[in-house]
């Protein structure tokens, strides 16, 4: 089943009007400076099984992480596909939209575990963020708690590095419009520095990260990587198995052959192997 709290998060939802406001000025600037710098920069590289099953009886519940300026039902297809494989999904919306700071999201995070683990009688959660929510999950995991709360988080398009979309619509804007997250996702950043040192993984929390080297809004791809020497990473670029696959930021969310790498995560698995051959639109 899938609930929702009040909140919002996505990085770049088109279609969405009436609910923008300052977040979708924000995603619409990112996703213009971040073309911009995929133009300018050199080409990209080109780089050369099926979803897993949990194979304990009772898995633990999924908390998806929206990004900015997104809603629960953005995140419907994965939120059902993950009910029809036996997890008990949440939908976490940022507050604010997302545009807040991104450790008041990460306190709101930690109410909604701890209500998830009352709920479900659980031990822990496992946490799928997408764009800004995979920093609000990170930032959870180091900075509210969520240490001993949370066994694995999934990122999708994260700039887990920063991006320098966020850099440039800075220097357009004189700040990122006022939107607080959008400074702290810039490359560079004394946020970024602080959630990322002295290693970017947190104790025995596990972490998975998805890169599209079409990504739009993460400039460039590899700062959607975390970066550890704790042996509890595994990041993985799409193109690198499936280089057909020219997935955006958004896709990254619907698309069937990130869904496959999923799944494996939530095994715990510590090499992902993409199914390439998943039709591009799903009927789900």
């Amino acid at each position: 089943m899938m609930h929702a709290v009040q909140g919002t998060d996505a990085l770049a939802r088109r279609g969405r009007r009436g609910r923008g406001g300052k977040s979708l000025v924000v995603m619409t600037l990112l996703a213009v400076v971040g073309a911009f710098l995929i133009v300018a920069a050199p080409a990209a590289h080109a780089a050369t099984q099926s979803s897993a099953t949990q194979s304990s009886a009772i898995k633990p519940p999924v908390i998806i992480v929206t990004g900015l300026g997104g809603a629960a039902a953005d995140y419907a297809t994965l939120a059902n596909r993950l009910s029809a494989d036996g997890f008990t999904v949440d939908v976490f919306e940022l507050p604010d939209r997302g545009n807040g700071p991104i450790h008041g999201s990460a306190l709101a995070l930690a109410s909604r575990a701890d209500a998830v683990l009352a709920r479900t009688h659980s031990a822990k959660v496992e946490l799928i963020g997408h764009s800004l929510g995979g920093l609000v999950a990170r930032d959870y995991v180091r900075f509210a708690g969520g240490a001993t709360k949370v066994d694995k988080v999934i990122t999708l398009g994260t700039p887990n590095q920063g991006t320098w979309s966020a850099n440039g619509l800075m220097i357009l804007t004189m700040g990122c419009i006022g939107a607080p997250s959008c400074v702290q996702m810039a490359v560079g950043s004394t946020y970024l520095s602080q959630l990322n040192a002295p290693d970017a993984a947190v104790g025995d929390v596990r972490y998975w990260t998805f890169a599209s080297k079409y990504d739009e809004l993460v400039y460039p791809y590899q700062n959607a990587f975390v970066s550890s020497t704790s042996g509890h990473v595994v990041n993985t670029a799409v193109q690198d198995q499936c280089w057909g696959r020219t997935l955006g930021h958004i896709a990254l969310t619907t698309d069937l052959t990130v869904y496959s790498g999923i799944t494996q995560a939530l095994t715990g698995s510590s090499f992902i192997w993409l199914n390439c051959w998943t039709p591009t639109v799903s009927a789900i």
